[in-house]
């Protein structure tokens, strides 16, 4: 194992706003399977605390992945994660650039 390195873990990801809310923070839940009711942990996005970036380096077997890097606030230091898309679905790439792009226009 490379020291430094985690492997990815799947898992399942919502990205939610509240639907009364036309503009302003994201939430992003993560869940251990597709049928979980409750998630595993949960981000909040709020507007200007993240950017979204491309990886430092490509990972080998996922075509589209992209980094969402948490801004560090004095309290807490920046938190990083790294999503990548795998699907069955003809349209998931396009989907995921849908989702990526949606979070960029946010931050």
């Amino acid at each position: 194992m490379v020291q430094g390195k985690k492997a990815f873990k799947e898992r399942f990801f919502v990205l939610w706003r509240h639907p009364n809310l036309v503009s302003g923070d994201y939430t992003l839940f993560w869940y251990e399977s597709e049928t979980d009711q409750v998630p595993k942990g949960h981000q909040a996005l709020p507007v200007g605390m993240y950017s979204v970036n491309m990886p430092k380096s490509r990972r080998k077997g996922y075509d589209f992945c992209f980094r969402i890097d948490m801004k560090n606030t004095g309290d807490a230091e920046g938190r990083k994660f790294i999503l990548a898309a795998r699907s069955d679905d003809p349209q998931g790439e396009e989907k995921m650039k849908i989702w990526k792009d949606s979070l960029a226009k946010i931050e």
